[in-house]
């Protein structure tokens, strides 16, 4: 079986109820860090400046910016959030890997569950989903892809 089609059964036959409970806790506790992190950097001088030109922006506003407490579009709240949530680098890795989860798939998942009005387990999930399929990437390619002077985090984003 390829790559592509083992993470595809996994994430088609994965659901809230079949996650080990330290799985749940661990994701709830990089979601939290992110939420910290992401509410830091909204402070900083990078992350009102962003804000500020994001803002200007005429769009409908469907999904949040943490740390703001406002909503525009999916796309610019998804940039914003993940932005944000690298301003001060703080944002949770794994050490079998380079790429950092805290920064990427968690503010990622925050915004679309936001647009889409989902709940937490269905979040939660679609973290916990995004988060393996960006490990399995990376230990796919992570050798490879560094050896050529590639920052797999950037690429996988």
């Amino acid at each position: 079986m390829g790559l592509t089609r083992e993470i595809a059964e996994f994430v088609s036959e994965a659901t809230y109820d079949s996650l080990p409970d330290a799985l749940v806790n661990e994701a709830k506790r990089i979601l939290l860090e992110t939420i910290a992190v992401t509410v830091l950097g909204s402070k900083s001088k990078l992350g009102k400046t962003i804000a500020e030109v994001l803002g200007q922006v005429d769009e409908s506003p469907v999904a949040m910016r943490i740390g703001i407490g406002d909503r525009c579009s999916l796309r610019t709240s998804a940039f914003y959030n993940t932005a944000i949530a690298d301003c001060n680098d703080s944002a949770g890795g794994f050490y079998k890997a380079v790429v950092h989860p805290g920064k990427n798939v968690a503010p990622a998942s925050l915004t679309v569950a936001s647009a889409m009005e989902k709940s937490g387990r269905d979040m939660i999930l679609a973290m916990i989903l995004g988060i393996e399929c960006y490990f399995r990437l990376d230990l796919a390619i992570a050798l490879p892809h560094s050896a050529r002077g590639h920052y797999n985090d950037g690429t996988l984003q």
